[in-house]
């Protein structure tokens, strides 16, 4: 689990180019990883009028060792919401609470995947779209 904890690590480093890199990332428990969503990325499931919304959520990983060289990933979304447009009556931005999908959370398991170098991972099936490998 201590190359898995590393690659997660690596993988989710802030990045000021790259929006969505904007997280705190929370390691104290040998068994789960925090993810808080910081920054907006686009998402590939929640549209308003053909474009594709900001969104942002918050994820744990599980993890949980298999055998010596290999670990299961689990993770889990909460507080997954979508920038609806502009400022909202009460000022701040309009943010809508929304279901989790497991596009959100396969891409994280892809991109851990990319990182640790794994050739046999599915690629991602988004409807209507070619598959997309990790990023």
């Amino acid at each position: 689990m201590t190359k898995v904890r590393a690659a997660i690590r690596q993988t989710f480093t802030y990045n000021a180019q790259e929006p969505g890199s904007q997280l705190i990332i929370d390691t104290s428990s040998p068994s789960k990883i925090e993810l808080y969503q910081l920054g907006l990325v686009q998402s590939d499931v929640y549209f308003s009028r053909g474009t594709p919304l900001g969104y942002k959520a918050t994820f744990s990983l599980l993890l949980s060792s298999v055998s010596d060289s290999q670990t299961r990933i689990e993770v889990e979304t909460s507080e997954a919401q979508v920038l609806m447009g502009g400022a909202s009556l009460h000022g701040g931005n309009n943010y809508k609470w929304v279901h989790p999908t497991a596009i959100e959370e396969y891409e994280i398991i892809l991109r851990i995947g990319a990182t640790l170098g794994e050739p046999r991972m599915p690629g991602l099936q988004l409807p209507g779209q070619c598959s997309r490998q990790g990023h």
